[in-house]
């Protein structure tokens, strides 16, 4: 049946029909693969090889816009898509046919289910050309189906899936537990399954409908029953008992499923085929077991592991060395030598010869011989060329005839095509005379050395032994269960939250650089610091003297400032309430049970909601500490994974998981680039582990896109595979879930996605909903799913499952880089034990870390990921000699991936030069990236990005430590109101992001954005902002006090002294970037000066008076910053100046001036209104348009226009008056024009920008009076 699928694939790259005669050649062929049934009862396999290279040569279907939906009988000889019911009618290892004539594969399989003839399928098929074959794109097994020509077709109920276990056995029934107990007959278990005690089992049933629940289960519902998972091993028998015996310490088996006759031994090799089942001895059992054949023990060892008895190269594979043993004077003694070809191409043996002569050596072959001779030590064989296909085994027998008594060792070389192998022959040659003599030898006996016996006089004085290295005994691992309290201890907790306390005296670990041996006491302390300083940030929100109200069976309390986050509280969190003015009263414990707005509800005690009558109380909140106590777990949990994995300083090459080649993946997702594509292959193999991977991913890159390919690849390619995707975030990881789910190759069997109860829905993306657990899962069944998706901590949940080591084979942890080390433990731990399981990080170790509030945890690098420190290590480095051809990192260990999505070009060169080696690739789309070139908001029109320098001042206001900047906000808003003016249909306010590192700066914003109607727009920190990405970003620095920053500065501390917030602040912008901030004192950090410098060499910048180098901080760096712009190609730095030269001329046509256009070089019309819905709109200078705003602005606030303050006019004419002294030269190999450029704008240019001051001062002052008095209030 299965040469039906060969011919279809043929008839598909021909373009051929079905229906056409077979040649006599195909004929043929397709008689090499299968044999008529009336004339044998074996069914030889397909030749797979001819198959993948048939698969290979489909090309990809090309788009169309014919389509066929629901009618398997309409017409469709000119459509290139359908969609329609079908009947699978051939299936063979991984391949079929529906309805004859439809070819598909096991990878466009929805779910893990593999498709029998005769399922009801519904399938989604494309083909390249009218006249070519149908391929199927997505094939989904449902339930029976009927096509009537007169009416539409209708489906019935479809196939689901249920998890369970089975519990009980009697009779021909067997009882389930799945949501709830039931029971079913025997029958219903796939054939050839018996099923026992503990099986996990999957129950494919009918789903009738939305409203189907388990608790409506019937008999005639279940379809089938088979194990959940299975796979083939090869193992050591481990134990044995009267019944039963345990392989590789881990599988369970029984006497009863060996075949009659046959017992086992501790040590026996044996092969099994195994299904998941809760045991006493591990988490499978073994359905089929039976020995290894030893037929050729000596010659050609079967333990997969010892390959160094074997000689493989080009994939042929022959015994590296041939034992005789003993042999007797002239007896005769035969051997055979195996030749396997396990390679994926054919193979010629041409010949072969010995090292040295042997007299009575002898080779066959095809029944002939040919003797060696002194004369002829070319042994060449008689059938010479003779070709090894894949997968083929030849026999060579041979005969040795002694002549000679002694041992004998001489190599035999076989010669290939391209290469040679060689086969050590030994053989101890013995007569009756020398056996005879050897018996009578009297057996040696060592001198006895104890008790009064004789002793090496040597060692009768030692007093002490310097001890030796013991041989240890590999421990059993075993995964924790339960959680303890883990409480901060009080010497810690003392030393802590006392100000003059030296916590380095009292744990000197925290000095040490993390390792092994420190390990669990440094981070456990760095986590007591983090929790005392949640517990003393959480005591700033205590409230007093408030009174509780009654809103049914709960206490209601109103909490100020809840809304924004100030307490952070979530369901679950503890509140602890005492009458007020009474410290001898009782205090109670309540908990939060609902979150409103800005008020919560409680439940305390029952006497005390019987007794509360509305008195004054205090209270305390009090956060969840199980977070914390599940990375104290995790740190414990860790060290059983080894410093090999933990602190790993070298690299041993593992057999992959699958032989597959990166030429023969087929992935889900065609657009992955090059990099991403060996990212997945490499991940796939894991020929690194249980070495973590790391997949690095710069912003804009396709990490995520690579981790779903990933996921779903392991998924469908190894079959036993169960895996675990976290992410620090729930945002981070229900993006994981949605991409899982709009690849359509997962089912609601195959994935769930664990929340914790207490999360609310209104942020779940709808499309994940049904694969969320709810309040009444039973978790324990949530953990047999093939992939689990879950946060970092929620993931921790899972410990309490007694689950076994192993029972996740693949890791994965997105965002790694913004998760502690024991947080990103969590996940990891389940490796533990385990050489086969496979953890994958996933991040960029140059954004930002993990938030943490403790300044000590910082100090001490609790901040540092464990990503990041991965990457430091050696083993990890970037080595662009030994790996220049692998992206410059060892493949086995890290993928690096450059091709950015995301943003222009012109914004990408910064941050790839500071960060990335020069590396990143611009591969955006035009449409995405270029809305702004041309537009004459820019400076420069070919370069989206300006920084507007701004010299305000900065404050802060009642107890809050939080600095804002009016005059900044102010500029914020301007740049948002023109930007919406110049497009009003392209862009929409979710376009834009605004980052601000500063709280207080957050709120100053989003007052003026709600006071004109722009509230919709993100005002957010950095923090806010990874992972995120906005066609606008605009930034705003906040700092402008300059004796302040430079002592920060000076000490590495605040904002402006973090390059990974910086990094991550200059890529979120697609299309434009704009920076407000004051140049004097951004210049104090190299990279603040090095974005400053590329501004002013690209003619981007604009605003206040750039600083004079006569500051040692300054110079200095500016000197770092003229090296890390030093990437820059002096060529093309040319090329834009002499393009800017070009453009240099401001085009200004105000209202009621005849409109104009630019003309560029290539004779196209470069309209600057970019309005897309009236062709003869005005274009209106930025300058013209500010003068409208400003009068906008004056009738909007006229509520709150007051006459500015001298102060402010002086901040705000410094900031807009500019002063021409100190130029300075940026670097003399520039061009003329660079040359004269100076760190401070030319007087002309200041003139420029002054009489725009005076336009504009009003404007600001108004604004400035406005945000004051929003702080009063």
């Amino acid at each position: 049946m299965f040469s039906n699928v060969i011919r279809y694939v043929a008839s598909y790259i021909t373009g051929g029909s079905l229906n056409e005669e077979v040649s006599s050649d195909e004929k043929d062929t397709g008689g090499k693969f299968i044999t008529d049934s009336n004339d044998t009862d074996e069914t030889p396999e397909p030749d797979c090889n001819q198959t993948n290279k048939l698969e290979e040569d489909i090309v990809e279907p090309a788009e169309g816009n014919g389509q066929q939906t629901n009618n398997s009988s309409g017409d469709t000889s000119n459509a290139l898509e359908q969609t329609l019911y079908g009947t699978v009618t051939s299936f063979f290892n991984t391949r079929g046919l529906i309805n004859d004539e439809i070819y598909f594969s096991q990878q466009v399989v929805i779910g893990s289910d593999h498709p029998k003839v005769g399922d009801n399928v519904v399938v989604k098929a494309s083909r390249s050309h009218k006249a070519g074959g149908w391929v199927a794109t997505s094939v989904q097994i449902t339930a029976l189906w009927d096509i009537d020509d007169d009416e539409e077709t209708q489906a019935k109920p479809v196939k689901d899936n249920i998890i369970g276990t089975v519990i009980k056995l009697y009779g021909n029934m067997v009882q389930i537990k799945a949501t709830i107990d039931f029971q079913v007959p025997i029958s219903k278990f796939k054939t050839g399954y018996r099923p026992f005690n503990g099986d996990w089992i999957n129950i494919e049933i009918w789903n009738k409908g939305d409203e189907f629940q388990v608790s409506g289960i019937q008999v005639n519902d279940i379809i089938s029953i088979s194990p959940l998972r299975e796979k083939k091993i090869t193992g050591t028998v481990t134990d044995i008992q009267s019944r039963n015996g345990v392989i590789n310490s881990e599988v369970y088996f029984s006497f009863a499923i060996c075949k009659r006759g046959t017992f086992y031994k501790k040590g026996d090799k044996v092969t099994a085929m195994v299904i998941e089942s809760k045991q006493t001895q591990g988490n499978w059992r073994a359905v089929y077991i039976e020995h290894i054949k030893k037929e050729e023990k000596e010659d050609e060892p079967r333990t997969p592991k010892d390959v160094s008895l074997k000689n493989i190269f080009n994939g042929i594979s022959i015994a590296k060395e041939l034992a005789f043993g003993d042999i007797n004077l002239g007896e005769r003694q035969k051997k055979t030598i195996f030749i396997r070809n396990q390679g994926q191409k054919p193979v010629t043996f041409q010949s072969l010869n010995l090292s040295i002569p042997v007299p009575g050596f002898l080779f066959k072959l095809k029944n002939r011989g040919h003797r060696n001779s002194r004369n002829n030590r070319d042994l060449h064989m008689l059938s010479p060329n003779l070709i090894l296909n894949p997968g083929e085994k030849k026999e060579l027998p041979v005969e040795f005839i002694p002549s000679n008594i002694g041992k004998v060792e001489f190599n035999v070389t076989f010669h290939f095509d391209t290469f040679e192998l060689e086969t050590l022959v030994k053989a101890n040659i013995v007569d009756s005379i020398q056996q005879e003599m050897q018996r009578e030898i009297t057996p040696f006996k060592a001198p006895q050395t104890f008790f009064g016996k004789k002793v090496n006089a040597s060692f009768a004085d030692a007093t002490s032994v310097i001890p030796g290295q013991r041989l240890v005994r590999k421990k059993k691992v075993f995964l924790p269960n339960k959680l303890a309290r883990y409480p901060i201890p009080n010497h810690v907790k003392t030393c802590l939250m006392n100000l003059d306390g030296d916590i380095e005296l009292l744990v000197p670990e925290l000095a040490q650089p993390l390792h092994i041996s420190n390990y669990t006491r440094k981070l456990s302390t760095l986590l007591y610091a983090e929790e005392i300083k949640m517990e003393a940030e959480m005591r700033q929100f205590d409230l007093f003297q408030v009174i509780l109200r009654k809103s049914h069976e709960y206490l209601t309390l109103d909490v100020p400032g809840l809304a924004e986050g100030r307490p952070s509280l979530l369901l679950g969190d503890r509140v602890v309430v005492q009458y007020h003015g009474q410290a001898n009263s009782p205090t109670y414990e309540g908990f939060i049970h609902e979150i409103q707005a800005e008020t919560i509800l409680l439940k305390f005690d029952n006497h005390f909601h019987e007794t509360y009558e509305h008195q004054y109380v205090d209270a305390q909140f009090h956060f969840n500490r199980t977070p914390l106590r599940r990375c104290h777990q995790a740190i414990e949990h860790a060290m059983t994974m080894g410093e090999e994995t933990l602190f790993p300083s070298k690299l041993e090459e593992k057999e992959p998981l699958i032989q597959i080649t990166e030429d023969d993946m087929v992935y889900f997702n065609k657009r992955l680039n090059e990099r991403q594509r060996k990212a997945v292959h490499r991940i796939v193999c894991a020929r690194g582990r249980p070495i973590p991977y790391v997949l690095f991913g710069p912003p804009g890159t396709g990490k995520s896109v690579t981790v779903v390919e990933s996921i779903l690849q392991v998924f469908k390619r190894i079959s036993h595979s169960r895996i675990l995707a976290c992410a620090p975030s729930n945002s981070a990881a229900d993006l994981i879930a949605e991409r899982l789910h709009l690849s359509g190759h997962v089912s609601k069997r195959d994935m769930v996605r664990m929340n914790a109860f207490q999360r609310s829905k209104i942020n779940l993306p709808e499309c994940i909903e049904p694969y969320c657990t709810s309040d009444t899962d039973d978790l324990h069944f949530v953990s047999r799913h093939r992939i689990i998706i879950a946060t970092c901590n929620m993931a921790g949940y899972l410990y309490s499952f007694d689950l076994k080591v192993g029972h996740f084979t693949h890791i994965f942890v997105d965002e790694a880089g913004q998760s502690t080390e024991p947080e990103c433990m969590i996940p990891a731990g389940f490796a533990a034990g385990s050489e086969e399981s496979q953890i994958i990080l996933a991040g960029d170790p140059y954004q930002l870390g993990p938030v943490l509030r403790s300044d000590i945890s910082q100090d001490y690098g609790l901040n540092i990921s464990l990503l990041e420190r991965l990457c430091n290590s050696p083993l990890y480095q970037r080595d662009e000699e030994t790996y220049k051809d692998s992206g410059c990192y060892n493949p086995l260990l890290v993928t690096k991936l450059i091709n950015n999505y995301r943003s222009h070009s012109s914004l990408l060169h910064l941050p790839s030069s500071l960060f990335y080696h020069h590396e990143l690739v611009a591969h955006a789309e035009d449409s995405l990236v270029k809305h702004f070139e041309g537009s004459r908001l820019l400076p420069n029109p070919k370069v989206p990005f300006i920084f507007h320098g701004v010299r305000a001042e900065d404050f802060r206001e009642g107890d809050s430590p939080s600095w804002f900047n009016p005059a900044e906000a102010v500029e914020v808003i301007k740049y948002v109101q023109t930007i919406m003016r110049i497009y009003p249909n392209r862009f929409d306010v979710s376009d834009i992001g605004i980052i601000t590192p500063y709280r207080k700066q957050v709120e100053k914003i989003r007052v003026l954005l709600d006071r004109f109607d722009l509230s919709a727009i993100k005002v957010g920190s950095v923090e806010e902002f990874q992972g995120q990405e906005r066609q606008i970003i605009i930034i705003s620095t906040v700092r402008s006090t300059e004796d302040f920053v430079a002592f920060d500065c000076r000490h590495n501390i605040g904002f402006l002294s973090n390059p990974k917030r910086f990094n991550v602040s200059i890529t979120r912008a697609q299309s434009l970037m704009v920076i407000v901030g004051n140049p004097i004192v951004l210049c104090y950090d190299a990279y603040w000066c090095a974005i400053i410098q590329y501004a002013v060499l690209n003619d981007c910048y604009k605003g206040c008076n750039l600083p004079p180098l006569d500051n040692d901080i300054v110079k200095e760096n500016f000197q770092k910053a003229l090296v890390m712009l030093d990437a820059f190609n002096a060529a093309e730095t040319e090329e834009t100046n002499s393009g800017n030269d070009d453009d240099n001329d401001e085009i200004n046509v105000s209202e009621g001036d005849e409109k104009k256009e630019n003309v560029g070089e290539d004779g196209e019309r470069n309209d600057f209104s970019d309005s897309e819905d009236d062709d003869d709109v005005v274009i209106e200078s930025v300058e013209d348009m500010e003068e409208k705003q400003e009068s906008s602005l004056q009738r909007d606030l006229h509520d709150v226009m007051l006459e500015a303050s001298e102060k402010q006019d002086e901040i705000y004419l410094k900031d807009n008056t500019m002063q021409s002294e100190s130029g300075i030269i940026i670097n003399s190999s520039m061009s003329q024009r660079h040359q004269n450029k100076t760190f401070e704008f030319s007087h002309e240019r200041s003139r420029s920008d002054s009489n725009s001051s005076s336009k504009s001062s009003r404007r600001t002052n108004a604004l400035l009076d406005s945000l004051n008095a929003s702080s009063k209030k």
